[in-house]
């Protein structure tokens, strides 16, 4: 049982080999919405799931189709079971074992989306990058010069709020974008 985590929907879910049948969208959605972008350094709450919901809504605002928007939604879900670990220190074991997660994770909630997840990467990964700048630069209380991302040129189509929002509210916007998207 040694690589067995509990979820909030009760599930034993193996992270080193994830069976897609123990994947649930609640355990997702609540995990993120409780997990603090950045580390917790920024200057306000700003959950995983409320910048999931960001890239969603930032593709939908480019133009791009519903499987893309769901890619958006999804990218970081595997952080829910895995936690979020700053870029600078993911090694290849932690990636091997995110890229096996993130296949469950699509397999029992978009089987629709692996291919484009994969093959489309470059999509969803430019909007996230966009995202994860201008994060910083409206929540991170130093200056700008101490952004460690650099930017791509790419303007946001959506705006940040400054609103510090109840997990609850953003689980259950987590949760509505999800079964609007999935049954589209």
């Amino acid at each position: 049982m040694k690589n067995i985590i509990s979820t909030f929907t009760g599930e034993s879910f193996n992270i080193l080999t994830p069976d897609p049948t123990t994947v649930k969208i609640e355990d997702i959605a609540h995990a993120l919405s409780l997990l603090c972008r950045a580390n917790g350094h920024f200057n306000r709450f700003y959950s995983v799931a409320e910048h999931s919901i960001n890239c969603c809504k930032e593709a939908a605002a480019r133009g791009y189709d519903k499987t893309i928007q769901l890619c958006c939604l999804l990218h970081d879900a595997s952080e829910a079971y895995m936690c979020d670990i700053p870029r600078p220190i993911k090694g290849q074991a932690y990636m091997e074992n995110e890229d096996r997660l993130e296949k469950a994770i699509l397999t029992a909630l978009a089987s629709h989306c692996i291919e484009p997840f994969f093959d489309e990467q470059a999509l969803w990964h430019t909007i996230d990058d966009t995202m994860l700048y201008w994060e910083f630069e409206n929540y991170f209380k130093n200056d700008v010069k101490a952004n460690p991302i650099p930017d791509n040129g790419q303007m946001l189509h959506i705006m940040l709020s400054s609103q510090i929002r109840p997990f609850e509210d953003v689980q259950n916007e987590f949760l509505a974008l999800y079964k609007e998207l999935i049954n589209d």
